[in-house]
């Protein structure tokens, strides 16, 4: 079943948003001009459009969410393949208190080739907030592979929490695995532009008093991985006793005292699953894992370079104290393989989750 919700949501992901761009949420503004997917022109003629969209742009910084929505539109009516001109009217959506346009207007600009820093940062803001972590997974992984060179803390920031708030039933997605491969390959070269820190979660503390908190956190994965070898072998076990009871060509049935004695077995063995996936609920809630945040903040519609790695100051301060995370962070490397649970209800109006 876990296999069969994996073909699923990767075939709804490439369904929906490959090619031709995402279901609309929301009717575009009716002033608005239809984009095209041509190349943006360049010359003269593209200067007024440009004018009116840095000025839609310093609308939108001082907070005026209506003429800024005006200016943006009107950059449509002279040039509208200029994909950017959807980021601010999104933006201005947003301002506006109109979550669904907004996250239409992002997705328009996303899907007629508008992929810089800003776009994917706030599309996978919005995405999260609308209840699709998984979406924002997709589109920041999207933008991160297309920087290879790039260490932006804010965006590999967004990843985590993004991957912290997916679905169980999507962590063995192949989407998300490349996520997760992503992530701690662009964290080990941040953490190597701090010498002496590291990263619990998204927080920085000293490389001692991490390395301390990820060792226990790899002893309490040691236990998980024990019990739940323990809880295979059980199945295995009940799945061979069931088979003895089943009726098969060329073999006489047991004796209804044989049968008897076959199913105390198994409810046996069934009381022993039980017992240990209630440890393994203990360990997992007793376990001290990063706490990452439900949320992270959208960025500005400009803000296209990422800010440089700040520097460890030499004044030592105290991490807070790390709290029990409410749920397992996304698989290590692998070695976590979760128990699948029943696919989340989604949000009204909500999308598909890829």
């Amino acid at each position: 079943m876990r296999g069969a919700a994996i073909r699923a949501a990767a075939l709804l992901m490439s369904a929906t948003y490959a090619g031709g761009g995402p279901t609309p949420l929301a009717s575009p503004p009716a002033d608005a001009a239809p984009t095209t997917n041509a190349p943006p022109p360049t010359g003269p003629a593209t200067r007024p459009a440009e004018a009116l969209f840095a000025l839609g742009a310093e609308l939108l910084a001082a907070g005026e969410h209506r003429a800024a929505l005006e200016k943006f539109n009107a950059v449509l009516r002279l040039s509208p393949s200029m994909a950017r001109a959807w980021h601010g009217i999104g933006l201005a959506f947003q301002g506006l208190g109109e979550t669904a346009r907004a996250l239409e207007a992002l997705e328009r600009a996303y899907a007629n080739g508008c992929r810089d820093r800003a776009t994917c940062i706030n599309l996978a803001g919005l995405q999260l907030s609308a209840g699709n972590p998984a979406r924002g997974v997709v589109v920041l992984s999207g933008y991160l592979t297309a920087k290879p060179e790039a260490i932006d803390e804010p965006a590999l920031n967004a990843l985590a929490v993004c991957l912290s708030r997916t679905p169980r039933h999507l962590w063995q997605a192949p989407e998300y695995a490349a996520a997760v491969r992503l992530y701690e390959q662009r964290n080990r070269r941040l953490e190597s532009k701090r010498p002496g820190e590291r990263r619990w979660g998204v927080e920085w503390m000293a490389e001692d008093q991490a390395r301390e908190l990820y060792d226990e956190l790899d002893l309490w994965r040691s236990k998980a991985a024990e019990v739940e070898a323990a809880i295979a072998e059980l199945r295995d076990e009940r799945a061979r006793l069931m088979r003895q009871v089943e009726p098969q060509v060329g073999r006489s049935r047991p004796s209804q005292r044989e049968i008897d004695a076959i199913q105390r077995d198994i409810a046996r063995i069934e009381a022993r699953i039980r017992a240990h996936e209630d440890e393994l609920e203990r360990i997992e809630a007793q376990a001290t894992r990063p706490a990452f945040p439900r949320s992270f903040a959208m960025v500005g519609l400009n803000d296209l370079v990422p800010p440089e790695v700040t520097r460890p100051s030499s004044q030592t301060t105290e991490p807070q104290q790390p709290a029990p995370a409410q749920r397992p962070p996304w698989p290590h490397g692998g070695k976590r393989q979760p128990r699948p649970s029943a696919p989340p209800t989604t949000a009204a109006g909500a999308r598909p989750a890829w």
